[in-house]
């Protein structure tokens, strides 16, 4: 509409169209082509190591941020977004911001003295997963 689709055929804004699909074309292909060969990453190819893997396994990641929140009996809800552990605790005045930087937080928000987000990126669906998992195979 923006190049007179409603003037008519003298403004030629079918021109637009095609040069439109060729230039997606060619986008297409040159960006392919340097994603894979430069090997960016991605959403899709990122590297196998940050998968979450389903293992009862418990990590020395999900103990060490279970201890520093202030161990199985302080948390009660586990749950993430896509770049924070959102916890629901009994007392957040217990929790050891130094151990949590310590296992890769990069930041501590205390919401109230019973919510708290940490802030791991990207990685915070494993750190989730391993936290979880050392809640539920703690003694």
């Amino acid at each position: 509409m923006l190049f007179g689709v409603l003037r008519g055929p003298q403004t030629k804004w079918l021109l637009n169209v095609v040069i439109g699909l060729i230039y997606a074309v060619i986008y297409f292909f040159v960006f392919k082509w340097a994603i894979v060969k430069f090997n960016i990453k991605t959403p899709g190819r990122e590297d196998e190591t940050d998968e979450v893997v389903d293992t009862d396994e418990v990590t020395e990641l999900g103990n060490g941020i279970m201890d520093a929140l202030g161990g199985k009996e302080n948390i009660l809800e586990i749950d993430n977004c896509i770049s924070r552990l959102r916890l629901v605790l009994k007392d957040t005045s217990i929790v050891n911001d130094a151990l949590l930087k310590k296992t890769g937080s990069l930041g501590i928000i205390k919401i109230n003295e019973n919510n708290i987000q940490l802030v791991y990126g990207t990685k915070v669906e494993k750190a989730a997963a391993e936290l979880k998992r050392a809640v539920k195979n703690s003694k």
